[in-house]
């Protein structure tokens, strides 16, 4: 059990194509690395990680810190804002603790379409699909696996990511849907703010720190919208080389 690294998990068991499930000890996501304590740094040496890709911006790593790793692991900067391109001001009008300045930004539904539409443009966006065609390039590499991926709290980034991958690998669409959600089942507590208008600031950052099912479905239907089926997706729309793609398949669904 990982005392400080939080939301990391295995995608192997998942079922896969054709009746098959993912292997196991192969793909995994998590939250940053920055706060593994010495005895988490010795289950991540457990796990084998031949290479370990960071989402995460200059920002995020200037407050969170840099990932703590075992010897020998590679890792890959492969920085990429969140869909809305609003990372940091989030991050730093949240941390502000302006009460009218968070409602007026964020108030009335307002962050939970920022959060929409952030998830939305990580398909439809060239340039951020771009950074994404990279990470899936890095994991078709099968010399380079097992291979983790994370962000900041392992949930928008790294859960489309997951989505990436399951996708590729014949994962239903259920199931997809419901390996983005279990991130909620990792994150720290809600704050609970106090004074006049706690329940607003409360209902107005929520859709940061938790993930709702209308994200992932923007993004599934992104995708079904803008290419003929999966396949088109992953060699079209990210550039995947087809045998890559193809031993990827060899190598995880057993």
């Amino acid at each position: 059990m990982f005392e400080a690294v939080r939301n990391l998990r295995d995608l192997g068991g998942l079922p896969a194509a054709n009746g098959a499930t993912i292997r196991a000890g192969s793909l995994f996501r998590s939250a940053h690395l920055a706060d593994a304590t010495d005895a988490d740094v010795d289950l991540l040496s457990e796990l084998g990680l031949a290479r370990v890709i960071d989402f995460r911006s200059d920002e995020d790593r200037a407050s969170e810190g840099e990932d703590r790793l075992p010897d020998g692991v590679e890792r890959i900067d492969l920085p990429i804002y969140d869909g809305a391109g609003q990372s940091a001001s989030i991050r730093e009008i949240l941390m502000s603790g302006d009460v009218e300045r968070i409602l007026d930004e964020y108030g009335d539904g307002r962050s939970a379409e920022i959060k929409r539409r952030g998830a939305e443009r990580m398909v439809t966006d060239p340039g951020t699909r771009a950074h994404f065609a990279r990470f899936f390039a890095a994991i078709l590499e099968p010399h380079h696996r097992p291979v983790l991926w994370h962000c900041s709290a392992g949930k928008d980034r790294a859960g489309f990511a997951a989505t990436i991958a399951m996708l590729a690998l014949g994962v239903p669409r259920e199931t997809v849907i419901a390996e983005y959600l279990a991130s909620n089942d990792h994150q720290r507590p809600l704050p609970d703010p106090r004074g006049e208008r706690g329940a607003e600031v409360r209902a107005a950052i929520t859709p940061f720190m938790r993930q709702h099912r209308s994200e992932i479905d923007v993004q599934l239907d992104a995708i079904a919208s803008g290419w003929r089926d999966v396949d088109a997706f992953l060699t079209d729309g990210l550039g995947a080389d087809p045998d890559a793609l193809a031993g990827f398949r060899r190598d995880l669904i057993g």
